[in-house]
């Protein structure tokens, strides 16, 4: 009876066993996709260098990208997929930090006193220092050499020029900026032409014709007859005087 026991609990035992023998490997059937690991791999490396070269190429495709970037892009694209996958990882922000300090260094040597300042602080200091004032510093440093440009202009313009100073100084950065780039040239037009017609007003004949030809004429005309043109006008009005008295004796 025990011997009979043991033959069932063994041929239980085996049966259990079969399951995972036939079906714990999975069956290869003809025409199956199911590729050996190393082709897998392969072509997942393949896919990814491609994904890869499609990021540079849209890279290069922004007209804003910095020389050394875009020629750091190229290198990687000539080179392996390790070249562009160390471009993309480290040697893109490496070339980006290169142009912006060569933007920096433009910015600098075309600036007032306050942005050169700031860039060489910058130059000085970290890459996120550098890209701080690319995108905010070099304005606010601008402003603030416009703002003393405006001040030594209405120390020595005219009363129109003083208000349009004043004025601005008050105003927004974009009306600072106006009056350096139109707005003094207005205002300094209307102060010339207000002179112009004071010296007029006391001139003698010449110098009257040569003032309101000048009023007449351009901006350029009247800068002239305030320059040198009212002083000939004037030394004739005098040589006038003079041969008329002569005259008189």
């Amino acid at each position: 009876m025990r011997v009979k026991q043991v033959r069932v609990i063994a041929v239980a035992a085996v049966a259990a066993t079969v399951p995972t023998v036939l079906f714990g490997v999975p069956a290869l059937a003809a025409g199956s996709d199911v590729k050996p690991a190393a082709s897998v791999s392969a072509q997942g490396s393949a896919a990814s260098a491609e994904e890869d070269r499609v990021a540079i190429l849209r890279m290069l495709a922004n007209p804003y990208v910095g020389r050394g970037v875009r020629q750091a892009a190229q290198k990687a694209l000539d080179g392996t997929a390790e070249d562009m996958r160390r471009f993309l990882e480290t040697g893109q922000y490496q070339a980006r930090l290169e142009d912006d300090r060569v933007r920096v260094a433009q910015i600098a040597h075309v600036g007032g006193p306050g942005v050169k300042k700031a860039a060489s602080k910058a130059l000085d200091g970290t890459a996120e220092d550098i890209v701080a004032f690319l995108e905010t510093g070099q304005h606010r440093a601008r402003l603030e050499d416009d703002q003393v440009r405006i001040g030594q202009i209405h120390n020595w313009g005219g009363p129109e020029v003083k208000a349009a100073a004043q004025k601005a100084l008050k105003g927004t950065p974009e009306e600072v900026r106006r009056f350096l780039e139109t707005g003094q040239h207005q205002a300094r037009l209307q102060d010339d032409r207000v002179r112009v017609a004071q010296i007029v007003s006391v001139g003698g004949a010449n110098v009257k014709a040569a003032g309101r030809k000048a009023l007449n004429g351009t901006a350029d005309d009247i800068r002239r007859f305030l320059d040198v043109g009212h002083h000939e006008a004037f030394a004739k009005d005098k040589a006038a005087e003079a041969a008329a008295a002569k005259k008189k004796r």
